[in-house]
């Protein structure tokens, strides 16, 4: 890694380097802003720090910053300003273009060693953010993409367990009823045998395809279940990192209330749990107003019926859901028609649907309120399991 040192006197370049290397960096030099541009432009992805004179002929250090400015390979590296000129104009100017640290000549090493320093680690750390930022990014397109395999895998399950109920097993039952009616009544011989064989096995394949439908609906309310210990605040900083631009955005606020009682960490299918959530929660934003507010509360419940579970509302004060279609959110494919509702969403009527899904994987239930025009609330209970033991508080 270097520092790059732009500066059109030369004994003031010379310092510069001699200060630069008693710090322990390896400084390229430039004459000139020209130079200098050419190398940044060369150099980008190992220069850490830039060391610039404002005043130089031809191309100055004013021109150098707004060139970095519109460059994106260039934006990232912190620029201390260097020059001879204690201007607080020039100095606000350079500040305003992008400048990190500012130093007046001429230099006092120790404390430019310091700013140097400084700047360096500051460029590290941004870089370092960056890498994390793109890796978290990748982690997210994962998440999705594991999320879609799983929405396709649901939907498959469900045509497949369509056609074996509907189009395979309904129709052997005149199979089965005919069979048995021609056996009793052909009088022996060939063609009784020939109908109780056609009977046996039509009875044999109709139980065998109940086996496997059996199968597949356990399977598919379980599709994908691995469960491990999770941090349920770790878990919900995450979901707010992962929507704070779109909040943003439109001007909205959310707020985690995790109760004391509540555990660090339960166990449960971490996948699951947060496709629960951020359905949920992204529901929320979907259909709540610029300025909204989304609450998300987790508590140990106290309810009858629900008493020592693991409790989570979602609420917001958007849009709310007509009285008559309250019944019908989790429906496959069902969107709420809702009037003046333009926002160019993608509304495929599966987020509710596989939300309840999920929920009722975890061996828990989901309920709904809502009134129209001040908001919704729904309202998980899901079983109660911490690490070390193994039953249900």
């Amino acid at each position: 890694m270097s520092v790059l040192i732009i500066e059109d006197d030369p004994d003031s370049l010379e310092l510069l380097d001699i200060i630069m290397k008693e710090a322990d960096l390896d400084p390229l030099k430039a004459s000139g802003g020209k130079e200098g541009l050419a190398l940044l432009k060369k150099h980008y992805r190992s220069i850490e720090l830039l060391l610039l004179d404002l005043m130089m002929p031809e191309i100055d250090g004013f021109e150098v910053l707004r060139v970095m400015s519109r460059e994106e390979d260039l934006s990232e590296i912190p620029v201390i300003v260097v020059t001879a000129l204690d201007d607080p104009e020039n100095v606000e100017r350079a500040f305003e273009m992008g400048a990190f640290e500012y130093v007046a000549k001429p230099y006092d090493s120790l404390s430019l060693i310091a700013r140097t320093k400084a700047a360096i680690r500051f460029s590290r750390t941004r870089m370092e953010l960056k890498q994390k930022n793109r890796a978290l990014s990748e982690l997210l397109k994962e998440v999705e993409a594991q999320k879609d395999m799983l929405d396709e895998n649901l939907n498959y399950m469900d045509t497949l367990i369509d056609i074996l109920d509907h189009k395979i097993k309904n129709k052997l039952v005149p199979v089965i009823s005919y069979s048995e009616t021609f056996m009793n009544n052909v009088g022996g011989g060939n063609a009784e045998y020939a109908f109780g064989v056609i009977n046996s096995a039509s009875i044999q394949l109709n139980e065998t395809i109940e086996d496997i439908l059996t199968d597949m609906r356990a399977r598919t309310r379980t599709l994908g279940k691995k469960e491990r210990d999770v941090d349920i605040r770790g878990l919900l900083s995450g979901i707010v990192q992962k929507n704070a631009y779109i909040l943003r955005d439109r001007g909205m606020q959310m707020s985690i209330d995790v109760e004391e009682d509540v555990p660090e960490e339960i166990i449960t299918d971490i996948t699951l749990f947060y496709d629960i959530l951020d359905n949920l929660i992204s529901n929320a934003i979907k259909y709540t107003e610029e300025g909204g507010i989304i609450r998300v509360h987790c508590y140990i419940s106290d309810k009858e019926g629900h008493a020592g579970e693991f409790g989570i509302s979602v609420e917001d004060n958007g849009m709310g859901i007509p009285s008559e279609y309250i019944d019908r959110v989790f429906e496959k494919e069902f969107i709420v028609p809702l009037d003046g509702y333009v926002r160019k969403e993608n509304r495929t009527g599966m987020g509710l649907y596989l939300v309840r899904k999920f929920v009722s994987a975890l061996g828990g239930s989901i309920e709904v309120s809502s009134i129209l025009g001040k908001g919704t609330r729904f309202e998980i209970h899901l079983p109660l399991r911490i690490p070390d033991q193994s039953s249900v508080v």
